[in-house]
């Protein structure tokens, strides 16, 4: 348990002193008799590590079984069986790491991700209410992330990868690959940055690998991401999680539509991943005072998580990700309103900002997707009629969808609920116009306001 080296390539080498390798005395078979001895100890250890993981895959089978809606319940014998060999597994991995004397093998890890994430499916209802991202399928997650999340278990891994030398000294690439995507979905569901740099960078952006675009493609790869342009509150490294997420959009675009010259998932996935690993590691810890370009910055980086949860890293809506990040964009958006209405005066005169109010549609038509069917799901609806009625873009769906495409947005997705909210956020802002109040306003004073958390 102790030997952190791929199992396979585990040997003992009996060490004596060269001026005695013609002797066979007491000495060298005392040392032959050791070396039989910590063989056996391994031996037994090692059976022990790979006991938990059968155990924990027996049950880790049949709660993916559970996690799947359209599959019926197990029968009664087969869900005992399930619960005495998750017990089991449980049993051992605990008495393995309670007797850990040095760095975690390969197998105790395995055991560990498997106690962590291959648990009892979500008891949560909630059903999925937009249209699905092919990357959901393609590696699983619709049937994965429906399992309950054990942090403490995942939080123990994560510190026994850390005592073995970090990520970069698992040398077996199966099992990098697991640790790797385990933390990916792990600090997704949390919302928190990976504990993990990522191993495996491409070199290149998706689309320039794809000479041979078609002309929607093109097209697309053009205009998406443009409206981010020149606006100083993006960073470089939120800068590249937004590119990656449009390249991403249209590899996804191009491989919807078939196009003979196009992507394949196997293409996609590991570049999607990727990028949802940049844009968590953007992730700041809240500042004390809060800025304009701190609540823009943070405006930018919950819608674009939104997206992502909607497109490159989907989840299913039984992690309850979506109010998650809807409730923090929420907030980052009341923020920024504050600090906006306290008008700065030099001299007398009025300091003129820029206006962002392009960029915050763009949010508020996420944040609102993201809060169906919750208690924001008003709030968001009020907002985007507040703000239409002051935009040039208000008058059709298809000028208003054309400013949306300039920032993150895959119309395969977004267009059916985009074109829905739009027509809400109408109705809204006429009412507003008719009255000259916005009743909204009033809620503020019933919900505290954290400024940029």
């Amino acid at each position: 348990m102790d030997n952190h080296e791929p199992e396979k390539l585990f040997h003992f080498v009996t060490i004596r002193d060269p001026s005695t390798k013609t002797r066979r005395g007491p000495d060298m078979r005392l040392s032959q008799a050791r070396s039989h001895a910590a063989r056996i100890t391994h031996m037994r250890k090692r059976k022990k590590n790979q006991k938990s993981n059968d155990e924990y895959q027996v049950a880790g089978a049949a709660n993916l079984v559970r996690a799947d809606a359209r599959n019926p319940q197990l029968p009664n014998d087969v869900e005992i069986l399930r619960l005495k060999h998750q017990a089991q597994g449980l049993a051992l991995l605990m008495n393995a790491l309670q007797n850990l004397t040095g760095p975690a093998s390969d197998a105790l890890l395995m055991a560990m991700v498997m106690a962590g994430m291959l648990t009892d499916p979500s008891p949560s209802q909630i059903p999925e209410m937009y249209r699905g991202s092919p990357l959901a399928r393609a590696q699983h997650l619709h049937i994965y992330a429906r399992l309950t999340l054990v942090p403490a278990t995942m939080r123990t891994m994560l510190e026994s990868v850390g005592k073995r030398g970090g990520i970069s000294n698992i040398h077996d690439y199966g099992m990098t690959s697991i640790l790797q995507f385990a933390d990916l979905q792990a600090s997704s569901r949390v919302g928190i940055p990976p504990a993990f740099q990522w191993v495996y960078p491409n070199s290149t952006s998706l689309c320039s690998r794809q000479p041979d675009l078609d002309e929607v493609a093109v097209n697309m790869l053009a205009v998406i991401g443009t409206g981010f342009g020149h606006r100083e509150f993006i960073d470089q490294d939120l800068a590249r999680a937004l590119e990656g997420a449009g390249d991403v959009t249209v590899a996804l675009d191009s491989f919807q539509r078939q196009k003979s010259n196009g992507y394949t998932l196997i293409d996609i996935v590991d570049v999607a991943n990727e990028t949802q690993h940049k844009l968590l590691c953007t992730i700041n810890i809240p500042s004390a005072e809060a800025t304009h370009d701190l609540c823009l910055r943070e405006i930018c980086q919950w819608a674009a998580l939104i997206y992502n949860d909607m497109v490159v890293f989907p989840l299913p809506a039984t992690t309850g990700n979506k109010p998650r990040l809807s409730k923090g964009l929420r907030s980052a958006l009341e923020s920024y309103e504050i600090l906006s209405s306290k008008s700065t005066s030099l001299a007398g005169q009025v300091v003129k900002t820029v206006d962002h109010s392009d960029f915050i549609l763009w949010a508020l038509m996420l944040g609102a997707m993201a809060a169906s069917s919750t208690v924001n799901t008003t709030w968001y609806v009020q907002k985007l009629g507040h703000y239409l009625s002051q935009s040039p873009y208000r008058h059709t769906w298809s000028d208003f969808r054309k400013l949306m495409l300039t920032y993150l947005w895959w119309s395969y997705i977004l267009d059916e609920p985009g074109e829905r909210l739009w027509w809400e956020g109408q109705l809204a802002s006429e009412s507003l116009d008719s009255t000259g109040v916005d009743f909204h306003q009033y809620e503020y004073a019933s919900h505290p306001i954290d400024h940029c958390q």
